[in-house]
């Protein structure tokens, strides 16, 4: 029998909490109708992704909801069943490309805020015209990390 219990760490928090995000997945550019209810944007959702990408996710979403204030174009985050899923959808996100829609995994607060360093930074190595690329979550100048 195991009886030895890990300790919390930080890392191990961070993991929980990006698996619990692998799941999910933002839907920016969808038009928000006026007084639409959870059933209608289930149904808009899956016809869009039938005729966009011939995917039929009937039985794939687990949970729909609106983020943000009330407006004509507020992000959903999708939250789905399986990860296979979630991994196809964004490698093939392609399709969506002059829909007017964009998709995106879901990211934590961290992470968001990590992203948003990383593209400042380029930005400002390409304003002083420096090749300049982001990978796997590194800054790339020249070909050096």
């Amino acid at each position: 029998m195991y009886t030895h219990k890990e300790k919390p760490t930080t890392t191990n928090k961070e993991n929980y909490y990006n698996s619990e995000y692998e799941k999910k997945i933002v839907i920016y550019g969808l038009r928000e109708n006026f007084e639409e209810n959870e059933y209608d944007l289930h149904e808009k959702v899956e016809t869009i992704f039938y005729n966009t990408m011939n995917v039929d996710l009937s039985g794939y979403i687990e949970d729909l909801k609106k983020l943000g204030k009330r407006g004509s174009r507020r992000p959903i985050l999708m939250e789905l069943i399986s990860k296979r899923m979630v991994r196809y959808i964004l490698r093939n996100a392609k399709y969506f490309k002059n829909s007017g829609l964009y998709i995106c995994e879901y990211l934590s607060e961290r992470s968001l805020q990590e992203k948003r360093l990383l593209r400042n930074s380029l930005l400002e190595a390409r304003k002083k015209g420096l090749h300049a690329v982001i990978q796997n979550n590194t800054l790339i100048i020249n070909g050096k990390p």
